[in-house]
C-alpha cells in the first residue's frame, strides 16, 4: 500500500495563496522585529516570497478585491 499522495493532491498541497503569502511576510517581518531573524535572511525570504506572488498574479489567482486588502 503506498502512502503517497496521487499527483492532484501533490499540486494542491504545493499552491501558495494571496493570504498565506501575506501572513508568511507578517511573520517574517516579526522575526526581524524580535531579532529571531537576521534582516539579510528576511530579504531573502521576501524576494522569494514576491516571486512568488508574481506567480500567483500571471496565473490568474488572484482573491477578491476584499481579499487582497
Amino acid at each position: 500500500m503506498s502512502l503517497r499522495p496521487k499527483s492532484d493532491e501533490v499540486m494542491n498541497l504545493n499552491e501558495s495563496t494571496e493570504a498565506t503569502l501575506t501572513t508568511l511576510t507578517t511573520q517574517i517581518n516579526a522575526f526581524v522585529r524580535d531579532g529571531t531573524l537576521d534582516s539579510r535572511c528576511a530579504a531573502e525570504l521576501i524576494k522569494r516570497l514576491k516571486r512568488e506572488a508574481d506567480l500567483i498574479s500571471e496565473c490568474g489567482k488572484l482573491a477578491s478585491p476584499s481579499g487582497r486588502s
